[in-house]
């Protein structure tokens, strides 16, 4: 050894590759995150049947009769209208975006449960990103002023002479009092 006392089961960085027992132990682990990061890119692969594609679909327009129900959800003689006309649309082969134009071009946008990221309603996708940057903005500038002024509340460093403008320390070693700024005078 080289002079270190080393605690039993610690490795040290000099101690060169990991132990074989520590590679074994880490491999389920490894197997299992492989696989968790698999099987979700695996779902994606196999193509959706057309009884997905409506579904999906129907999740994303709104029910035009029912407050906010999709048309998936909802069982109102409109919403089983809109389903049966997105399952002719499926499978005459339509592509699921242009479903969705459609419907969005008879009712208009306010049936897309999610609105469209253009025009007026890109609004609703911009407000909470700026509300978001603004918050972070406040919450610096708040920051920032309030470590300012604790450091204005703070004395100077002592050193160990006295500086310019300062009275040199007591034979106690005690540095004499200073007169307390205006804004804390008020508080008292």
């Amino acid at each position: 050894m080289n002079g270190q006392a080393r605690a039993p089961g610690r490795d040290f960085p000099s101690d060169g590759p990991p132990a074989p027992h520590r590679l074994a132990a880490a491999l389920p682990l490894l197997l299992v995150l492989a696989l968790a990061l698999a099987l979700p890119l695996a779902a994606t692969l196999t193509p959706p049947t057309a009884a997905d594609r409506v579904e999906r679909i129907a999740r994303g327009v709104r029910c035009p009769v029912c407050e906010g129900e999709s048309v998936a959800e909802s069982d109102s003689q409109a919403a089983l209208r809109i389903r049966a006309e997105i399952a002719s649309e499926v499978a005459a082969g339509w592509t699921d975006e242009a479903i969705v134009r459609r419907l969005a071009a008879e009712y208009g946008d306010w049936i897309l449960l999610t609105p469209p990221r253009r025009g007026p309603a890109a609004i609703a996708w911009l407000v909470p990103a700026l509300a978001l940057l603004a918050g972070l903005a406040a919450l610096s500038l708040w920051l920032r002023r309030r470590a300012r002024s604790a450091s204005a509340l703070l004395p100077p460093p002592a050193s160990g002479g006295a500086a310019e403008g300062q009275e040199a320390p007591t034979a106690e070693g005690d540095v004499p009092a200073r007169p307390l700024p205006a804004r804390l005078r008020d508080f008292i």
